[in-house]
């Protein structure tokens, strides 16, 4: 249950799917929402997560669907997917697929087996082999994890980093290599945030498209390589084409998505990376916009008859709005976005990740988390202390 968990919880209560939300040991303002029909603890590593499924799937009275949030997730339903079968429904190819597509390196190699565009890669394990990708390097550049790994969240370090010159590349490379090589080190697509492009889709065994939907981000945080934090629908055949085509050559079958850049000089799209076997950050603008994934997911394993899918005409955008002021107020200090031509970009109708008025528990709790801190923020202002520093 993070943000992401959230929208998917929202999008099968709706339809009327009893929901188990699997949240940290403290959970989060996605834990409050009033869609979950039970809320199951679990420590923090794969290991953890695994260990919740096997002591749960056999009391279970039947074969509930199982969706993973994460990319860790996935990794480790894949590696015991004949076994958690036996208790779960789950949408996922063969395991061998599934691990190719979520580590970088090999996922370039079947990107590149099927004609995708890609930029430029280097593949780094060591400050040498980094040094001779900087001799062929054109910057800027980006640097990213291989795979993402639960070393690499638990430093703190950034999804990725777009880095300007040689020697700002050779510090963040010393900054980030002790928590995971290889590193990927890849040449940097020009255009802001708003070329960024991305199709969702949930695929049926062997690779056929049930639901397809493209959109491209308005901003996202961090700045430049972060997680989307405001977006749009976009009609672009083109994009859905190369999706569709891309995930049937492989064979998916679950939640996926294409990530790309359109290069402003020519107008082509690069893909940056997919997700694989569950839905992305994101996902939401197509809920909002009539695409329901997650249900028509949820209907291709339950058995049941696949809802007819109809786009609005018009168009919702998405909003996580909590992240959006902070990469607006970036780009106002960077004086390239007005505070007028910020709230016009996010104007109705539009779709809150956080915000719903049929689901107002985690909203709450975000409101009661930010009292709190303002609180505190006073009480020290005014030389005042909070209750536990007054009990210490």
């Amino acid at each position: 249950m993070n943000l992401n968990g959230l929208g998917v919880a929202r999008v099968l209560g709706r339809h009327g799917v009893p929901v188990i939300g699997i949240h940290g040991e403290r959970p989060g303002f996605e834990a409050r929402s009033r869609f979950l029909a039970e809320r199951w603890a679990c420590g923090p590593t794969g290991a953890d997560l695994l260990a919740l499924l096997r002591a749960k799937g056999p009391g279970l009275p039947e074969r509930p669907v199982l969706i993973p949030i994460t990319d860790e997730s996935v990794a480790v339903i894949a590696d015991h997917l004949d076994e958690l079968r036996r208790h779960y429904r789950i949408a996922m190819p063969a395991p061998a697929l599934v691990h190719d597509l979520l580590d970088k390196e090999r996922m370039r190699a079947v990107a590149e087996r099927h004609g995708v565009r890609l930029p430029r890669t280097w593949w780094v394990a060591d400050l040498a082999g980094l040094e001779r990708a900087a001799d062929e390097m054109v910057f800027p550049c980006i640097l990213k994890p291989a795979s993402k790994t639960g070393t690499w969240q638990a430093a703190g370090l950034r999804k990725a980093y777009v880095l300007p010159d040689r020697p700002a590349l050779l510090d963040t490379f010393r900054l980030v290599a002790p928590a995971a090589t290889p590193l990927v080190l890849q040449q940097y697509v020009p255009g802001g945030d708003d070329e960024i492009h991305f199709t969702l889709l949930y695929c049926r065994a062997g690779g056929e498209a049930a639901g397809v939907f493209s959109a491209r981000k308005l901003r996202q945080w961090q700045p430049h390589c972060g997680g989307t934090s405001a977006s749009e629908p976009v009609d672009v055949p083109e994009l859905d084409a190369i999706a569709r085509d891309f995930f049937a050559r492989v064979g998916m079958h679950g939640l996926c998505s294409l990530e790309y850049k359109r290069d402003p000089r020519d107008g082509a799209y690069y893909m940056i990376e997919p997700t694989v076997c569950r839905p992305d950050w994101q996902n939401g603008v197509a809920d909002a916009n009539g695409v329901p994934l997650a249900w028509l997911a949820y209907c291709d394993l339950a058995g049941l008859e696949p809802p007819p899918v109809r786009r609005r005409r018009r168009w919702r955008r998405w909003v996580y709005l909590t992240w959006d002021r902070q990469s607006a107020a970036y780009y106002r200090a960077r004086g390239e976005l007005g505070r007028l031509a910020w709230l016009w970009s996010i104007r109705p109708p539009v779709r809150g990740a956080v915000f719903a008025l049929d689901d107002l528990g985690p909203w709450l709790a975000t409101v009661g988390d930010w009292l709190r801190r303002a609180r505190g923020r006073l009480l020290r202002l005014f030389g005042g202390r909070e209750p536990a520093e007054r009990a210490a």
